[in-house]
């Protein structure tokens, strides 16, 4: 069974779901502060429109029928976004990019979406145009709001367990307040022990000599077995007039035991004959973060980030198509991500500046087959500027011209052996927004950002696929700009939510793929900068309260059409998605 049937099945068939937590907490001895809202008490509408997205209100309702973060959010049902609560976890339906999750402004990850007490979240900030602060690759924004309590404390545990397969992920989380201290700790650990079904592969290749070489695989046998297990403990020292502290502690041991498979093997004009493929390895992540926020007066604020990480792999593959080939990897990352913005909420606009530096250093040593040893550094250092406001309002308090505006400067800096380039971007965005009336708004917006390709693509490191094919990386490859234009139409009603989006991206002198045949018949995948590859997105997301706060209709659908060009071929392809939710 492929992976993507047991994730169905873990979603369908669960046999054990256990999501219980016991409060302690004093809630009418919460602090008299409110980070982000300053304990204003909203009694206007659920839904307040914003210069980048939507500040949303969640009903009394909704939390209380609400057993997790993932299970509110959920609920709220955000344009664009995907919330797989038995997966634990949250992801964009265009595929335009990464949803990034925060907690009163702080970087947050799965585990504290998950941790989170659903009757302390006061408001959801959801940014669908994120501006130039948030940096590349980052398509929506969801900051929860909290009120967090003075005294008291939670405890609380996940069990999720597939039915009809060995696969699940438990977890046990604590948290303790004691007036401006809070502490945190989760402990999860997940397994996965599978054996899959059979399936074929025929392959045709052209040879140099103008011959046809077939090859036939029935692969059978597929087992996998992983186990992971991630501790967390986390520390927020918070005077929400003044300042913030948190340290956050993070490790994730993996195991992979085992992957091997058996297969039935065949090539042209010779008996089929069983050859067997394995891999197993393990890998060590431990993370620290730090994280401060300072309010400078009544207006100004100041934040800071720094995020250190160690990843420690180890691997082994073996595989017996053909003649064997085997190979062993001893891999070490050191990454360390900084982040300083300033932000002065003056009268006409808010104001917004910083800098972001993003240090890698990758390690990676083979021995057997595959005899290399590369080390690669990169250097990424952003700064931008920003501001958003609004001019104009209706009646009900909806702005009729909102703005975004902001600009970037970056520059990747990367070195491996004798290959070594620097890349300079500027990163202008603008977003407008014009509501023709209090519930129909039209926005515009466009773009200009920068893909930096995977290191496993850019690595000078040869692997072989199988006894005809081989994957190649290209040191030379450069990151590429991205042009992107859109238009949203966008009606909102209490009951009931659309938006019509349509989107076009020019990524230019982008990676695409490229296949070699050498004079001894080998065919080689790399990646290379050619053309284009331009992207047409149409999609829509509508909400329908059938029965408000109690029966909730989520559909969306969309059409994909992409716009391939490389140096020795070019392509179109379609592509049709929808998707829809009822949720109680």
């Amino acid at each position: 069974m492929k992976k993507s049937k047991l994730l169905t099945a873990m979603v369908m068939l669960w046999a054990l779901i256990s999501c219980v937590e016991i409060r302690a907490q004093e809630i009418q001895k919460v602090s008299n502060d409110s980070i982000a809202l300053q304990e204003v008490v909203v009694k206007a509408a659920r839904v307040v429109n914003k210069e980048d997205g939507k500040l949303i209100f969640p009903s009394d309702v909704q939390k209380q029928r609400s057993f997790s973060g993932f299970s509110l959010l959920g609920k709220l049902a955000l344009p664009h976004i995907r919330v797989d609560e038995a997966g634990r976890s949250i992801s964009a339906t265009d595929n335009k990019g990464e949803v990034q999750i925060r907690i009163n402004g702080i970087l947050a990850n799965m585990h504290d979406v998950q941790m989170l007490d659903v009757a302390s979240i006061m408001s959801v900030d959801y940014i669908d145009s994120p501006g130039v602060r948030y940096g590349k690759n980052i398509a929506y924004v969801i900051d929860i709001h909290t009120r967090r309590a003075s005294s008291g404390g939670s405890l609380g545990f996940n069990l999720t367990n597939a039915l009809t397969t060995k696969l699940g992920s438990n977890d046990v989380y604590a948290s303790v307040n004691r007036g401006k201290s809070q502490l945190n700790i989760l402990y999860e650990q997940t397994y996965e022990d599978n054996k899959a079904s059979e399936y074929n592969e025929n392959a045709q290749y052209l040879l140099h000599d103008g011959s046809e070489y077939q090859i036939s695989r029935k692969i059978m046998n597929v087992a996998t077995r992983n186990y992971g297990n991630t501790l967390q403990l986390k520390y927020n020292l918070a005077d929400s007039a003044l300042y913030v502290f948190q340290t956050t502690l993070t490790t994730d041991f993996s195991n992979q035991p085992y992957t091997s498979n058996e297969m039935w093997f065949s090539e042209s004009g010779k008996p089929a004959y069983p050859v067997y493929r394995t891999s197993k390895g393990r890998d060590f992540t431990p993370a620290l973060d730090l994280y401060f926020y300072h309010q400078l007066g009544k207006h100004q604020s100041l934040s800071a980030d720094v995020l250190g990480t160690y990843i420690h792999t180890k691997g082994a593959y073996y595989e017996g198509e053909g003649e064997p080939y085997q190979y062993q990897v001893d891999g070490k990352t050191y990454s360390l991500i900084a982040e300083a913005i300033y932000e002065n909420r003056l009268k006409p606009f808010t104001f917004s500046a910083g800098t972001n530096l993003n240090w890698k250093y990758m390690d990676n040593q083979y021995l057997g087959d595959v005899v290399s040893e590369n080390g690669i550094r990169s250097l990424g250092i952003y700064g931008f500027a920003q501001i958003k406001g609004s001019l104009g309002q209706f009646k009900e308090g909806t702005s009729r011209l909102t703005y975004v505006a902001g600009f970037g400067l970056s520059n990747q800096t990367y070195r491996q052996g004798d290959e070594e380039f620097s890349f300079w971007l500027c990163r202008p965005k603008l977003t407008l927004a014009y509501s023709l009336t209090s519930s129909f708004q039209i926005r515009l917006g466009s773009e200009l950002s920068q893909h930096i390709s995977q290191i496993a693509m850019i690595s000078d490191t040869r692997i072989r696929k199988n006894s005809m094919e081989w994957t190649v990386g290209n040191p030379s490859l450069k990151p590429n700009s991205i042009y992107e234009n859109w238009v949203v139409f966008s009606f909102s009603k209490p009951r009931i939510n659309t938006d019509f989006t349509l989107d076009y991206r020019i990524n230019r002198h982008c990676n695409l793929a490229k296949y070699t045949r050498t004079e001894n018949d080998q065919f080689l995948y790399s990646q290379a900068n050619q053309p284009h590859c331009n992207m047409l997105y149409l999609t829509n997301d509508t909400r329908f309260d059938i029965i408000p706060d109690h029966l909730i209709l989520s559909v969306n659908a969309g059409i994909d059409r992409f716009f391939n060009k490389g140096d020795e071929y070019s392509h179109c392809y379609t592509a049709y998605n929808y998707g829809g939710t009822l949720q109680q």
